[in-house]
């Protein structure tokens, strides 16, 4: 057994008002998300990354996905669309000068290897921005409009942590994101 949430027909993995998590925790209790065992997943293109986004959508309309975390499935693609919105058309989040210091020395690393688990931002409330509710249909249209135009092109805005980045860059940041966000959702058969 693993911590979960077990979605029903329809439903996006539903809050934890319906969650069942295992393990005598109280409904309602959030998930530590750094200790949640993730699906492993590997992109090595925008495709590929929206196959399984189609695949989970897919999954969680027929009440065929878990949520391990503490997010439906909606909130989130819609999570991962804000991203890739806001490398193109301005970020709310402005890291301190250390960071952006010490960025470009860590973007290799970050590039190549799996998003850390569990990473909270300093000073978002919710510890990451983009995380509204939405439903799986809503969530899907806005990933399939962001993907899109992130396979298009890249943005032309500095990434506020890294600086100057290519196309293959913006792309491999992206891809590393959905990876440790998708790796949350489980999909039944």
């Amino acid at each position: 057994m693993f911590l979960g949430r077990e979605s029903r027909a329809g439903d996006r993995c539903q809050g934890s008002e319906t969650a069942d998590w295992g393990f005598g925790y109280p409904v309602g209790m959030a998930v530590d998300v750094k200790r949640v065992l993730l699906r492993p997943l590997s992109f090595s293109t925008v495709d590929q990354a929206m196959a399984e986004i189609e695949r989970v959508a897919a999954a969680a309309l027929a009440g065929k996905a878990t949520c391990k975390g503490n997010w439906e499935v909606g909130q989130i693609f819609g999570h991962l669309a804000h991203w890739i919105q806001w490398g193109f058309d301005g970020s709310p989040v402005h890291p301190p000068w250390f960071v952006r210091l010490l960025g470009p020395l860590m973007k290799r690393k970050v590039l190549n290897g799996k998003s850390p688990q569990g990473f909270r931002l300093p000073g978002a409330a919710e510890g990451t921005y983009g995380v509204e509710k939405l439903s799986v249909e809503e969530g899907l249209r806005r990933c399939r409009e962001q993907f899109a135009r992130l396979k298009a092109g890249a943005p032309a805005i500095p990434n506020e942590v890294f600086g100057r980045m290519t196309h293959e860059e913006w792309i491999k940041l992206h891809l590393r994101h959905a990876e440790g966000h998708l790796g949350y959702v489980e999909v039944g058969e």
